[in-house]
């Protein structure tokens, strides 16, 4: 400023530059000792050559032509902005720093916020993967590498049909945007794979489609589970029929080897005939084994109680018992049960038990 004409000086400018500058740096009192530094320059520069002690270094010799007045009121004028702008810089500077560092804690939680988002996709167990409207495939978190046994970058860029190639003729065929389907997934060297699908739209803030999102899981293991249960049911119906399939063949058993056993007794057979009678015999006893076996096969399981009468009960154990192989015609069975006879229980297990008492 001296150099270049003093109070006439252009550069007197370059004073606020300053000032702002040290506002970056020196904080709220270092703007204000700059501003006062600035102020006794300028001042004491104009002073000086008011009063003739310096003369600025131009068209040397010169005379100089400003009034008192003018000379305070260009002091004032400077020193008042100076301070102004240092208030103002300050302020400037403290907002810049809020919001600095208020966009230093969103960005913070941004980055929370998405490291949260992408640990939940990462930790879900159902594959998710999302496709722009092309059909490329855009995500793939860690459940679809593990079911289709393809990593994130083998897969990045490529069309879905890369990965499951039947997955748009089964859309296709559900006409639409299909809510569940399922495609078996075939690796070389490794048994399929049940896949199931569901399949959302993608949409962005503006409410417009860009993509689909396929949440998929391997559903091989529940479908075992379904054929195993299937096929324990059909075994528990069989073990059902057990029971009553054995009491319906010993009966018939039971009085066929009698009625063969007087047949023997009252008939005059032949050699013959009589080898003929054995096989029917133990043919009997072999479907009375296979009744036995389904008897014990039905008490492994819990067995049907019901309110049973136990006199019915005897009177058809009495009735069967003497017509075994077993049975001696010298002894003699005699009933003799209260009048009140029913009793909650499995009547084939009691009918059993009772059998082999008086067996």
């Amino acid at each position: 400023v001296y150099v270049t004409g003093g109070i006439d000086s252009i550069f007197a400018t370059l004073y606020p530059i300053v000032i702002i500058y040290s506002a970056l740096f020196l904080g709220g009192k270092g703007v204000i000792l700059i501003a006062s530094i600035s102020s006794i320059l300028y001042g004491l520069m104009l002073d000086l050559e008011f009063y003739g002690i310096i003369h600025p270094l131009y068209n040397m010799p010169h005379v100089y032509s400003q009034s008192p007045g003018y000379v305070f009121s260009q002091i004032f004028t400077h020193i008042a902005s100076f301070y102004i702008i240092a208030i103002l810089s300050i302020v400037f500077v403290r907002q810049e720093k809020k919001a600095r560092v208020l966009l230093s804690e969103k960005e913070s939680a941004f980055e929370q916020l998405d490291l949260l988002h992408r640990s939940i996709i990462e930790s879900v167990g159902s594959g998710i993967m999302t496709a722009d409207p092309e059909g490329i495939i855009r995500s793939f978190n860690k459940a679809a590498e593990e079911i289709t046994g393809r990593s994130f970058d083998e897969v990045e860029g490529r069309n879905i049909d890369y990965v499951f190639p039947d997955i748009y003729r089964e859309i296709k065929k559900k006409k639409g945007l299909p809510d569940r389907f399922e495609l078996t997934l075939s690796h070389s060297g490794e048994e399929n794979r049940i896949v199931g699908f569901s399949l959302f739209p993608l949409i962005d803030p503006e409410n417009r489609t860009i993509g689909d999102i396929f949440i998929f899981q391997d559903l091989t293991a529940i479908r075992g589970m379904e054929e195993e249960i299937e096929r324990n049911k059909k075994l528990a119906f069989i073990g059902g029929m057990a029971p009553v399939l054995a009491h319906e063949l010993r009966t018939p058993l039971v009085s066929i080897g009698g009625s063969i056993k007087l047949l023997q007794k009252d008939l005059k057979l032949d050699d013959t005939n009589k080898k003929l009678m054995d096989i029917i015999l133990r043919g009997r006893d072999q479907l009375e084994d296979l009744a036995n076996n389904f008897l014990f096969l039905a008490r492994s399981g819990s067995s049907k109680r019901s309110t049973i009468d136990i006199g019915e009960l005897f009177d058809d154990i009495i009735e069967s018992v003497p017509l075994g192989s077993d049975w001696n015609e010298n002894i003699e069975i005699e009933k003799n049960i209260p009048s009140i006879t029913d009793m909650y229980g499995s009547r084939v297990e009691i009918r059993q038990i009772f059998w082999n008492i008086i067996l």
